[in-house]
C-alpha cells in the first residue's frame, strides 16, 4: 500500500513494516503508484525513471518488489520477498554454487514454490527448465541439464545467491557449528513459528471461523463403561511450593514392592489436570485447568497406559477431565505393549507402572492459531509436564518425562487419524522407591 504523505514523500507500507521514501519525482511518484497496480518492464521503468533514480533498488531492498524473470516471453521465475533485505546484490553466480540444504520445494496452488528459512524471499518456479538448474544445483554440477542460455541461468543462480538459497560448495565442508547444528526440519519450525522471517499468517486469526464450527473443547468419549475416581480429600498437597521445587528429580525406577495404587492415580490426576470451571469466548469453549494453555485451549488429552497398579487392570485408558474418570480404550494389545517397550528402552530402567501419554486434538488450536499452533502445542506440553512432575514430587512418587515417542505406534493402538489427534508428549509415573 503507498500513502501519499506531502507532494515529493510517500509511505510504503504492509501490515508487518513500512518505509518513508522522501524526495521523489513527479515520474517517480507515478511509477511507484503504477507498480501497485500492475506489472511493470525493468527496461521501461528504467528508462522513465533515467539513470540518477535509485527507486527501483530502495523497493528492492525494502521487500517491496516482486520481481519476474522472463526469458522469450516466457517466465521462468518469480521472486516474492518477504520482508526487507538490504544487502548488496552480487555481480555473479558463485563460483561453485550449491543449493542450500534448508530449501524445500513444495506446492503452491498450481506452482512449486521454492523456500527456505534462512532466505527472506520465496521463489515461484514457473518453468520446468529452472526445474533443471535446481537440480543441477542440488547434484553440485556446474552445467545443469538446461537447454536455458548461459547467461539466462548465471541471472537466475545469482538472484538465487543474493537471498541466500545457493552458496559456495565449499561453505558446505568448513566446520561451522552455527548452521551445522541445525536439522532442516528444526529450522524451518523455529523460523516459520516466530515472527520476523516472513510475512505469512501468524497467530490467533481464527481462519477456521469463516468454514467450520469450533472443535468442542470435551473430546468424544470412548466406549464403555468410565472407571469413577475419588476426588482427593486433603485441599493442599504436602511440602512448601520450595521445598518442592528443590526436591524434584527424574526418577525412572518404581517401587516394585508397592505399586501405585488408584487413589494416588487419581489425586496425581486431579492436582495436575482437571477441568476446573469452563467458560466461551467468539463461540469457542475455553477451561481452567491447574497448567496453563494457549488461549485457554486444552488441546491435550492423557492416556495412562497401565502396565502395574493396584485397584486398575492393566491396558489403555482415557482420562476425562470434567468427570474426573477413566475410560477404557480399546486399544490393539501389541501396539500397546510396544509403546511401554520404546518408553523402557529410553530410560533403561524396569517398566514403569504407568505410561501417561499426551495426545494433543490439534483442531483445538490450529482452528483459531495460523503458523505457530503445533508451538504452542508443544508449549502446553511442556507446562503439563513440569505440572506433573511438581504433583508428583509433593505426592512422594516417581515421575518422568521422556524425550521422545512414537506417535505411528499411538496410532495403531488407538486407530486414530494422526493428523486429528495423535501423541505429543510422553510421561512415567511410579511408585516411589525407598
Amino acid at each position: 500500500m503507498v500513502t501519499d504523505v506531502d507532494g515529493r514523500i510517500a509511505l510504503v507500507h504492509s501490515a508487518r513494516w513500512g518505509e518513508r521514501l522522501d524526495e521523489l519525482s513527479a515520474e517517480e511518484q507515478a511509477v511507484l503508484y503504477e507498480l501497485g497496480v500492475a506489472e511493470q518492464s525493468e527496461s521501461e521503468l528504467s528508462a522513465r525513471l533515467g539513470p540518477e533514480s535509485t527507486l527501483l533498488s530502495r523497493l528492492r531492498a525494502g521487500g517491496w518488489l516482486t520481481v519476474s524473470y522472463a526469458y522469450h516471453d516466457r517466465v521462468l521465475v518469480t521472486v516474492r520477498p518477504l520482508g526487507p533485505y538490504r544487502e548488496p546484490h552480487p555481480t555473479g553466480p558463485p563460483v561453485e554454487p550449491l543449493l542450500s540444504r534448508f530449501a524445500v520445494l513444495r506446492r503452491d496452488g498450481d506452482t512449486l514454490l521454492l523456500e527456505s528459512p534462512r532466505c527472506r524471499a520465496a521463489m515461484l518456479v514457473r518453468d520446468t527448465e529452472v526445474m533443471a538448474v535446481l537440480h543441477g544445483l542440488a547434484a553440485r554440477d556446474p552445467a545443469p541439464a538446461s537447454t536455458l542460455p548461459a547467461p539466462v541461468v548465471a541471472e537466475i543462480i545469482t538472484e538465487l545467491a543474493w537471498y541466500g538459497f545457493v552458496h559456495e560448495a565449499g561453505e558446505d565442508d568448513r566446520p561451522d557449528l552455527t548452521t551445522e547444528q541445525w536439522s532442516t526440519h528444526e529450522l524451518w519450525f523455529h523460523a516459520r513459528s516466530r515472527e520476523g522471517f516472513h510475512d505469512y499468517p501468524l497467530g490467533a486469526t481464527s481462519w477456521g471461523a469463516a468454514r467450520y464450527p469450533p472443535p468442542p473443547g470435551r473430546r468424544e468419549p470412548w466406549p464403555g463403561p468410565a472407571v469413577p475416581l475419588p476426588t482427593p480429600d486433603r485441599t493442599t498437597l504436602d511440602g512448601s511450593f520450595g521445598a518442592v521445587l528443590e526436591a524434584r528429580r527424574s526418577l525412572r525406577v518404581p517401587d516394585g514392592d508397592n505399586p501405585l495404587t488408584l487413589a494416588q492415580l487419581s489425586e496425581f490426576l486431579h492436582w495436575s489436570a482437571r477441568v476446573r470451571w469452563t467458560t466461551e469466548a467468539s463461540g469457542q469453549e475455553l477451561t481452567l485447568r491447574p497448567s496453563p494453555s494457549g488461549g485457554a485451549l486444552h488441546s491435550l488429552e492423557i492416556y495412562p497406559v497401565v502396565t502395574s497398579m493396584s485397584g486398575l487392570a492393566p491396558g489403555m485408558y482415557h482420562y476425562d477431565p470434567f468427570d474426573h474418570t477413566l475410560e477404557p480404550v480399546p486399544a490393539d494389545p501389541l501396539a500397546t505393549a510396544q509403546l511401554v517397550q520404546r518408553t523402557t528402552a529410553a530410560t533403561g530402567a524396569p517398566p514403569p507402572q504407568v505410561l501417561l501419554i499426551l495426545a494433543a486434538r490439534f483442531s483445538r488450536v490450529m482452528w483459531k492459531y495460523q503458523g505457530m499452533a503445533y508451538a504452542l502445542i508443544l508449549k502446553d506440553t511442556g507446562a503439563l509436564m513440569q505440572t506433573m512432575y511438581l504433583v508428583a514430587t509433593a505426592m512422594n512418587l516417581a515421575p518422568c518425562a521422556i524425550g521422545a515417542g512414537d506417535s505411528d505406534l499411538f496410532a495403531q493402538a488407538t486407530n486414530l487419524n494422526p493428523l486429528e489427534e495423535a501423541s505429543v508428549g510422553e510421561f512415567t509415573l511410579s511408585s516411589r522407591a525407598p
